[in-house]
């Protein structure tokens, strides 16, 4: 009996080892991604591409929206001061007098945003992973290099081999934070146009 309470009081021991040592490497792991982040985030500052909110804060851990992700790109681009205005332009929801109109149509003039089968844009909705990733293989002129497979397999597989989605491992889905955008930027900056 006396053996079999040390065997249970050991396997207890392991476990909380176990337990701690996955909370600690957890921890280690979140806050190397911060750090990659803030790196990120300060090269693309220093880069006129990302701009910080008026409080001065960068907000890395919120959500980016679509029409934030959009002034990234034109900026990226070198269209900031002289956007691209497409002569029709099919957002019923981006007005004209709307701050991110020029960030939008740029996108779209350049091909680079399609919207809503509804018509719509929604830009103040999160921008997704797989949606942050399909404009950056088109920024990057890879659209062409899409082949098969059914959207955002077929991005995701594209933007993975680029390198655009180096260090980060996320849901799809899943609304892409500031930070997350800051380092899928950065490492788009070092892949060459095509």
């Amino acid at each position: 009996m006396k053996s079999f309470r040390i065997k249970i009081l050991v396997a207890g021991i392991i476990c909380i080892i176990l337990i701690f040592s996955s909370t600690f490497a957890q921890s280690v792991e979140n806050s190397g991604m911060v750090a990659l982040q803030e790196e990120a985030a300060k090269k693309l500052i220093a880069l006129n591409l990302l701009k910080g909110y008026d409080d001065g804060s960068l907000g890395l851990e919120r959500p980016i929206r679509r029409v934030e992700f959009c002034a990234i790109v034109s900026r990226m681009l070198g269209y900031e001061e002289n956007p691209v205005l497409p002569s029709t332009f099919p957002f019923k929801d981006v007005k004209r007098d709307y701050w991110g109109y020029k960030y939008i149509a740029t996108a779209y003039g350049l091909n680079l945003v399609i919207g809503f089968d509804d018509g719509t844009f929604k830009p103040d909705e999160q921008i997704t992973y797989a949606q942050a990733v399909t404009m950056l293989v088109r920024t990057l002129g890879y659209a062409g290099d899409v082949k098969g497979m059914k959207w955002p397999d077929n991005f995701m597989e594209i933007g993975n081999n680029l390198g655009i989605t180096r260090y980060l491992q996320i849901d799809y889905n899943k609304p892409v934070t500031r930070g997350e955008i800051a380092v899928m930027v950065s490492n788009s900056l070092g892949i060459e146009l095509k």
